[in-house]
């Protein structure tokens, strides 16, 4: 299985995009479920509503799940376990990570994106979030990802767009 990581808009949006454009048979990208309301042109998750989500809980379909308390609610975050498979290719966080290293018995090939802080507030309030949201965020994850760097297989410290999708192709090809 293949697992990106990163911090709120560390770039894993145009990794996956990049990565969704080349796939072939060496990998299937997968998206997490989640019940949160959908950005504009995002397609990088199963959008679901919360009445979905409790019943994929119900009937233990996740192997891995998660739930942050944002302004909003709950947001939830799921990853199926037909979603598994060595050649699975999907974006997720550090609990559901931890989660699936866990259920998996097969290695993970993990990738984590490591960006700034500053560069990753820029990003959110660059591309419309509100400001107050911005910063819970982004401490938020500075606390959910502390460590994340020592348990992932690869990190990727660039900010080059082009450069990130070039080392996590030659790490992927390298695992499968």
């Amino acid at each position: 299985m293949i697992v990106i990581l990163g911090a709120s808009c560390s770039g894993k949006t145009t990794l996956y995009q990049n990565l969704k454009n080349l796939q072939n048979q060496n990998y299937i990208v997968s998206k997490e479920y989640t019940n949160r309301p959908k950005r504009i042109n995002e397609d990088t998750y199963n959008f679901i509503t919360t009445k979905q989500y409790n019943e994929y809980e119900r009937e233990s379909l996740f192997a891995a799940s998660f739930k942050v308390a944002v302004t909003d609610g709950l947001w939830r975050y799921g990853i199926l376990k037909s979603d598994t498979q060595k050649n699975s290719l999907i974006v997720t966080n550090p609990t559901n990570f931890r989660q699936l290293r866990e259920f998996v018995t097969k290695d993970i090939c993990s990738i984590y994106l490591k960006v700034p802080q500053n560069t990753r507030l820029i990003r959110m309030l660059n591309r419309g979030d509100e400001l107050s949201e911005s910063y819970r965020r982004v401490i938020h994850d500075d606390g959910h990802f502390s460590g994340i760097d020592t348990m992932v297989n690869y990190v990727i410290d660039s900010l080059d767009s082009d450069e990130v999708c070039a080392q996590a192709i030659q790490y992927i090809n390298a695992y499968l």
